[in-house]
């Protein structure tokens, strides 16, 4: 419900396709906004088994990056990453941080690379990205005997979410 909001709010503003040329401060401002959404999902994660928690943080990152570019996914990523330290200091904290700070810097190049390809396309490598670079801080910060199982929880969970949200972003 908050992702489906955020996409609808959104649309009111500047609209999310890409087929218009935002100006750099846009985009700044939808890196901004998708970050807010994002810390606003972290408050609303879902506890697995011991202080394994699953959230769609990285969905807000997805779908800005697949329609705005590389720019607000970077913005979206730092700032979730920043606000991530504010929760705790923990070294799991600090590990997630720095994930999402390279997180950024890598769409922000990969964009680069992937701008003019279709939007289904993008999502798709977009999503691959954020997820393998999850799946490793997943391996570095989780010592849960049923680890695989429970990061084959996360991808599913955060393929649902980002779907779901392509879908309504593309219909909106």
């Amino acid at each position: 419900a908050i992702i489906i909001s955020a996409i609808y709010l959104s649309s009111k503003g500047y609209g999310l396709p890409n087929e218009k040329n935002p100006s750099v401060l846009i985009r700044l401002l939808y890196g901004l906004f998708a970050a807010s959404i994002g810390v606003i999902l972290m408050n609303f994660s879902i506890r697995l088994l011991g202080d394994v928690i699953i959230d769609l943080r990285t969905v807000a990152i997805i779908i800005v990056t697949t329609f705005l570019g590389g720019l607000p996914g970077l913005v979206a990523s730092v700032l979730i990453g920043v606000a991530r330290l504010f929760i705790s200091v923990s070294q799991a904290a600090q590990n997630t941080a720095a994930t999402y700070f390279i997180l950024g810097i890598v769409l922000y190049f990969v964009d680069l690379i992937i701008k003019n390809k279709s939007i289904q396309n993008r999502l798709w490598v977009i999503y691959g990205i954020v997820m393998s670079l999850r799946s490793v801080n997943f391996y570095i910060n989780v010592i849960e005997k049923n680890r695989v199982f429970i990061l084959l929880l996360v991808w599913v969970y955060t393929a649902m979410g980002t779907i779901i949200a392509y879908g309504f972003a593309k219909e909106i």
